[in-house]
Parts: structure tokens; C-alpha cells; sequence
């Protein structure tokens, strides 16, 4: 079991970051789709590569899915925090490879 502080217990998260790539175009996209995701307790945010729509979904309320928020003036404060750490996730797990090099 992977742990990180070293004590064999596995670290709590606050959320799940999940990024896809599809090799095909569906869903009525015209091309293979890139797609970031930040899946809380509670709630889902997507966000779609050259798209400005998105998905956003109330799991403790709507637990099927069925009413995409991303549109709802009311959900514009979630929405932007779960931008916010939606970007955050990004940015923790951008691949740093390869590692520079000094020149002398």
C-alpha cells in the first residue's frame, strides 16, 4: 500500500483528478476528445479541450447525474472554486520530465 508519510496508511484526498484521452471522436465531437475532470465528495466538474461547455453535477443531490449545472447562474461560485482546484491538480501533477540541465 502506497503511503507517503511513511506510516502504511493510505493518504485521504480531497478529491480525484482524472484525465482522459480518447483515440476516436464520439459524442458528437468532431475530433478525439481531451478532458480534465475533478471529482469531489460531492460534486463532478469536466471540462472538454476547445470547448466552452462543461459538466457539472451535484453528486449529493443528483447522484445519476441527470442535471448538468455548468450553466446555472446559481452554481457560478462552485463552479469557479472547483476551477480553482481543478487547476491546482494540474499543476501538482504536470510532468517535470526530462529534468533540465545546467551548462557550465
Amino acid at each position: 500500500m502506497f503511503s507517503p508519510d511513511g506510516t502504511g496508511r493510505s493518504a485521504a484526498r480531497d478529491a480525484v483528478f482524472i484525465e482522459e484521452h480518447t483515440q476516436t471522436a464520439f459524442f458528437g465531437f468532431k475530433q478525439p476528445l481531451r478532458v480534465r475532470t475533478i471529482v469531489t465528495p460531492t460534486h463532478r466538474l469536466t471540462v472538454f479541450e476547445g470547448s466552452d461547455q462543461g459538466e457539472l453535477y451535484d453528486l449529493s443531490a443528483d447522484s445519476q447525474e441527470l442535471t448538468n449545472l455548468w450553466d446555472e447562474p446559481r452554481a457560478s461560485g462552485l463552479k469557479l472554486d472547483l476551477l480553482q482546484q481543478l487547476t491546482q491538480l494540474l499543476i501538482q501533477h504536470t510532468d517535470l520530465s526530462p529534468s533540465p540541465t545546467r551548462l557550465a
